[in-house]
């Protein structure tokens, strides 16, 4: 393929907290195969180790050439290929992990990452952002920021997709205006985002578009705001000038009196203590870590 058809494909980027995508339209898969393989090389020029998925190998062979993964140091990446769209997912597993399975499937993924690590991400996928851009000619969504370089444009990603644009406006910029039945509001219907039911808040309460909730953050802070649906039991909570992305178990309601403080969830505190207990017994330093241990038993896991 020479230069000219290259620089002549039509496509998108897109950011959500640390999913890069690039996406096209009525493009041959086979044919897309070549800007994934551009992503791959690129990453292993960055000093990045790209394999196939091991997973991927294992259970579904046949797909395996689409799903890669890659580490750099601490900072770890799930790519794949699928259709006319291709997924760049970043995250790590060295704190904040609050999730069983992993870092890689847990929300606030950039909130949860270390400093260094945040600014390793941001780094990373900037220069990504500028090769795909400069050698395709690859443009942003309505929603992105279009500065000088490819980390101006992941701040902007990150800072909510441009906090500039209203709730339905960021949403119409993901989703698109023309999708969905829609409501007075010009929001999704209740039977387009809960048609089973399902989209509940911790305390089983059906959640709709307006709906004052709370949240915490990966630390234990609480976030007052409005929600709003952003499909697949994810919701938009606006709370002051930012924004952030929240599954629907996330978001409850606090009654008078509740509690305001930081509040470090028991999860999170039973693994900050297993690592302390296990760094005391190395350190052969008993006296402590029986301490610890009792603490361990008295929060009844």
């Amino acid at each position: 393929m020479n230069l000219e058809l290259i620089m002549s494909r039509l496509g998108k980027l897109g950011f959500n907290n640390t999913s890069f995508s690039i996406w096209e339209e009525r493009q041959d898969e086979k044919d897309f195969m070549t800007v994934y393989g551009v992503v791959i090389k690129h990453l292993r020029s960055r000093g990045f180790k790209v394999v196939q998925d091991p997973e991927t190998k294992r259970r579904s062979p046949t797909l395996a050439k689409t799903h890669h993964y890659a580490q750099k140091g601490d900072l770890e990446a799930s790519l794949n290929l699928r259709g006319c769209s291709i997924s760049i997912e970043f995250y790590q597993n060295v704190a904040n992990v609050n999730n069983s399975n992993g870092g890689r499937y847990c929300f606030d993924k950039f909130e949860r990452m270390p400093y260094l690590i945040q600014k390793q991400f941001i780094l990373e996928t900037g220069k990504l952002v500028d090769v795909v851009g400069a050698t395709y000619g690859y443009g942003f969504g309505e929603g992105l920021a279009h500065g000088d370089s490819g980390v101006s444009r992941v701040l902007a990603g990150l800072r909510g997709i441009n906090p500039s644009l209203q709730p339905l406006e960021r949403f119409n910029s993901m989703w698109g205006a023309d999708r969905f039945k829609r409501d007075d509001s010009g929001w999704p219907a209740v039977s387009e985002f809960d048609n089973n039911n399902w989209n509940k808040d911790a305390d089983g309460v059906p959640l709709r578009n307006g709906m004052i909730r709370y949240n915490r953050d990966s630390k234990g802070y609480l976030r007052r705001g409005v929600i709003y649906t952003n499909m697949n039991s994810m919701w938009q909570l606006i709370y002051g000038k930012n924004s952030t992305w929240v599954s629907c178990g996330q978001l409850f309601s606090l009654p008078a009196g509740g509690d305001f403080r930081k509040v470090v969830p028991l999860k999170t505190k039973v693994q900050r203590l297993n690592a302390v207990l296990a760094e005391l017994l190395a350190a052969q330093n008993f006296e402590r870590a029986i301490k610890v241990r009792d603490v361990l038993k008295g929060l009844d896991v």
